[in-house]
């Protein structure tokens, strides 16, 4: 039986039972195209999860130093939190220096520390304490 004739109502072709098809072929359809976009959702859902559970646990707060070392007049004071830059994100507690007496010339360390879980952090800053240029002290 040739095609043309089903189409054409020759030799028992029923419109009804095509249309019939023709309408559960396009809501299996729509159905899939449902599925497919569940899972395109929930499989982006669980990328965005989990990238955000990775930054969790390998972001690490941050503790630097813009200079390594300072140099200060003598009686100058020594401010520590000018000297330091944390990216703790509310994570970590930071420890500053003791205070750095600079009434007397010589070399110092300052050290900063920043204490996040069961970690710390360490950054050493050299405080060189000079006489005033013109003194006679």
């Amino acid at each position: 039986m040739l095609r043309s004739q089903e189409q054409y109502g020759i030799f028992g072709y029923d419109a009804e039972q095509e249309e019939t098809k023709r309408k559960k072929m396009s809501e299996k359809k729509k159905e899939m195209r449902f599925w497919i976009a569940s899972l395109l959702l929930s499989f982006a859902a669980a990328c965005v999860f989990f990238v955000q559970a990775w930054f969790r646990v390998t972001r690490h707060p941050q503790l630097s130093l813009p200079e390594e070392t300072v140099t200060l007049a003598k009686g100058e004071p020594f401010d520590a939190m000018r000297y330091v830059h944390t990216d703790s994100s509310g994570e970590g507690t930071l420890i500053l220096p003791e205070e750095i007496d600079t009434s007397f010339p010589g070399k110092k360390a300052a050290v900063y520390r920043l204490q996040y879980g069961k970690r710390e952090i360490m950054r050493t800053l050299l405080v060189k304490v000079e006489e005033k240029a013109g003194s006679s002290d």
